[in-house]
Order: C-alpha cells, then structure tokens, then sequence
C-alpha cells in the first residue's frame, strides 16, 4: 500500500512538473506571438506609407 503511494506521490509531482513546463512553453508562444504581430504592424504601417507617397 505505501509502496503504491509512494508512486502516486511521484506520478503527481512528475505531472506537476509538466504543467509547469507547459505554462512556461504557453507565455514564451505568447510573448512569440506578440513579437510578431507587432513586426506584422509595423510592415503593414512601412508599406502603407509608401503607397501613400507613390499616390
């Protein structure tokens, strides 16, 4: 019976673990993310401006 605990016992810290590492893979995507449609912002800003001057 202890033995079968124990386990659980490491089974949960092991998924405790995952859920971490899985929360910081979400924010890094998330900070990703957001690099990129600031980039994508800025593109679409850079060629508006120069359509706007070529009229």
């Amino acid at each position: 019976m202890e033995k079968e605990i124990n386990e659980l016992k490491k089974e949960i810290t092991d998924l405790k673990q995952e859920v971490i590492s899985l929360k910081t893979n979400i924010e890094v995507l998330r900070g990703t993310s957001v690099i990129n449609q600031n980039y994508t912002d800025s593109k679409i800003t850079e060629l508006e401006q120069k359509l706007i001057t070529r009229t």
